[in-house]
């Protein structure tokens, strides 16, 4: 294994902490607003490589966001019936 360094830490609590208020989707959903508003700044600064790399993880972020989207209604209708 690995070693893990201090931020390493600091971020896994911080995730943990995160998904204890709110769920995975609103944390990924939040996620994808950002990197798409980050996407559109680095498109305005005319920073091609930076808007490409944001638009690359915000279009991820969004099939993630669709996926576990489709999850939760699928649990619903489970739950529902």
């Amino acid at each position: 294994m690995l070693p893990t360094f201090n931020a390493d830490k600091n971020l896994e609590t911080a995730l943990l902490k995160l998904l204890e208020r709110y769920s995975l989707e609103d944390i990924v959903e939040t996620l994808y607003g950002y990197t798409d508003m980050q996407a559109e700044l680095a498109k305005i600064l005319q920073q091609d490589q930076a808007a490409a790399n944001w638009d690359r993880q915000a279009d991820a972020l969004n099939v993630a966001c669709e996926m576990l989207h489709e999850i939760y209604d699928d649990e619903l209708d489970y739950l529902i019936d």
